[in-house]
């Protein structure tokens, strides 16, 4: 593929730019630029999960619910960009630790936590 120069220009503000702290494309930046290594059983599941554990002191902290804001916001742009192509769907769920046991399943704590 060869680059025009405005593309050239355009990527190269896009890695080298600035985000506010609470900014929806710096979450999208963070999860864009993430690596995760998925086991063969995870590759057909039928959506991602975004679950965000917290300390059950902090959960109602402004920041916190912010942030949950933001990601709440970017999974439902994730999942409507993906049903125009045929992806997954996302969901997030801001958990108090203390909710968390050995034989939880994730589809059983993003049931139980899901933000709307």
């Amino acid at each position: 593929m060869q680059l025009t120069d405005y593309h050239a220009k355009y990527f190269a503000y896009e890695l080298t730019k600035r985000c506010s702290s609470d900014s929806l494309e710096k979450l999208a930046g963070a999860v864009a630029g993430a690596q995760v290594d998925l086991n063969p059983h995870q590759v057909d599941a039928a959506l991602f999960y975004m679950l965000e554990p917290k300390a059950k002191n902090e959960m109602e902290d402004p920041v916190v619910l912010a942030k949950r804001d933001v990601a709440v916001t970017w999974c439902k742009q994730a999942s409507d960009h993906a049903a125009t192509c045929g992806g997954k769907s996302w969901k997030y769920a801001l958990i108090p630790h203390d909710a968390i046991a050995e034989n939880m399943t994730l589809k059983g704590l993003a049931g139980q936590f899901s933000a709307r």
